[in-house]
């Protein structure tokens, strides 16, 4: 018990220094051209759409793609103000709008205009919403397929929060055939579990790892449901991570971690060691914030980590029970621990806004998800296809650096000599190179050759 409460010690510690460091005044941007240079090359493209110049839009378009990892969101006609899109609070009257006005010809044509060179640069364009009338409004997605498995950019999401809160059968839902609900006894996190013992009592002790592929077109990558086949035995089937990298463009991997107390270590070490981009904390409807969920939402305060809150078991759980639950979350964002806005992702506009936002501003997503019904499932589906992968971000991941990886496990193989599993922080790697392995327990550094790499296998 002293061991436990030396760790919250720690992690209180941790909370305080980095909230004395998000009271600090905001530097500026060491690159405020940046966003200027996208607008500029965005009026390019749209005025050569325009005039029909398909030739320098498709010259453009790969340009912007490229600088952009394959991936980019493109808006026609005006924006939303952000605090009255998330405060659910939006007219066509109200100020604030942003960008320039199209008619729903216009948005037509233009859609019509961008899948067509998008197609012949190799790339697909997947239409994210679309509203007609006064403020008509629509945003793509163009994205180039990944030329390769290594390539494919990857995102990596942590999965907490307390005992029964939902997270392996959300995951199992996510992750399995599409259409696949769980039967509201908990079938669907089964078909996540490892040991016996993790059957026999339901509860997570490992790091499990789960893994999510959405193509070019913005489609989940998912096994199939065949006619005359189990259908049970396709649901506890997985893709493996090179049949998903061969159809995928991004792809997201979960770290479902443990909910019981008993796990904090296992649990810290997930979150510790992964790096993730994103944190899911799941909370029951039925329950609310309680017990560890708690103690993983520190950890992430504390590790920076930005996080979203999915609220699950909306099914089952009484009106009163829930809203009161939900009023429990919401407070405790906006405390002084947390400092969120909490904002209720309700429609594909908000999920699309949030996923390129949430980190930046201090906001946090809410889906309302039930795993039963399927209720919210699509709208965070939405947002995990279009979070940013931060191994892609420079400011996070200096690739000019030298090399710094990171070992979290080590393995000893007959004939073959010691494998490394890990995370690479900074520089470039690659077979053949001579390489720094320490410290060892007096501190020094052995010099070494990688053999041969491999990723996720």
């Amino acid at each position: 018990m002293s061991t436990f409460r030396n760790f919250q010690n720690e992690i209180d510690e941790i909370r305080h220094r980095e909230l004395a460091k998000q009271r600090l005044p905001k530097q500026p941007d060491p690159n405020p051209s940046r966003d200027l240079d996208l607008q500029e090359a965005e009026e390019q493209i749209l005025t050569c759409l325009l005039s029909d110049d398909r030739c320098t839009a498709k010259d453009l378009l790969a340009s912007l793609l490229t600088r952009r990892q394959g991936e980019y969101i493109f808006r026609l006609g005006q924006r939303p103000p952000h605090a009255r899109l998330f405060a659910n609070d939006m007219s066509d009257e109200c100020d604030g709008w942003s960008g320039a006005h199209r008619t729903d010809v216009e948005i037509s044509q233009l859609r019509t205009a961008f899948i067509e060179a998008v197609d012949e640069i190799g790339g697909k364009v997947s239409v994210l919403y679309e509203y007609a009338g006064k403020r008509a409004r629509s945003a793509l997605l163009l994205r180039l397929p990944s030329h390769s498995a290594s390539s494919t950019p990857e995102v990596r999401c942590a999965v907490v929060g307390n005992v029964d809160s939902g997270k392996s059968t959300t995951l199992g839902v996510l992750t399995r055939a599409l259409g696949t609900l769980d039967d509201g006894r908990g079938r669907a996190r089964v078909w996540l579990f490892r040991h016996k013992h993790e059957v026999e009592t339901g509860r997570t002790s490992s790091v499990g790892m789960e893994i999510l592929g959405f193509d070019a077109s913005g489609a989940p990558v998912l096994p199939k449901m065949s006619s005359g086949v189990d259908s049970d035995a396709i649901r506890r089937e997985k893709m493996a991570w090179e049949e998903i990298s061969m159809k995928a463009a991004k792809i997201v991997s979960f770290s479902d971690l443990a909910g019981h107390e008993r796990y904090l270590k296992t649990t810290l070490y997930g979150l510790t060691s992964g790096a993730p981009s994103c944190v899911m904390l799941m909370v029951g409807a039925n329950a609310g914030i309680i017990g560890m969920s708690k103690e993983h939402l520190a950890i992430s305060l504390a590790l920076s980590v930005p996080f979203i809150v999915c609220i699950t078991k909306i099914d089952m759980t009484p009106d009163n029970v829930m809203q009161q639950n939900i009023q429990e979350v919401v407070k405790i964002l906006g405390s002084p621990g947390c400092r969120k806005a909490g904002v209720f992702v309700k429609s594909q506009e908000m999920a699309v806004e949030l996923a390129s936002c949430f980190a930046a501003e201090k906001v946090c997503p809410i889906f309302l998800l039930s795993n039963v019904t399927g209720e919210g499932l699509d709208l965070l589906r939405t947002f995990l296809n279009l979070l940013p992968s931060s191994e892609l971000d420079p400011d996070k991941f200096a690739v000019d650096n030298p090399l710094e990886y990171s070992i979290t496990e080590v393995w000893s193989v007959p004939y073959v000599g010691t494998v490394v599993n890990g995370i690479v922080n900074s520089g470039r790697v690659k077979a053949g190179d001579a390489i720094l392995i320490g410290p060892d327990s007096n501190g020094n550094f052995m010099n070494t050759v990688v053999r041969s790499m491999q990723r996720k296998s």
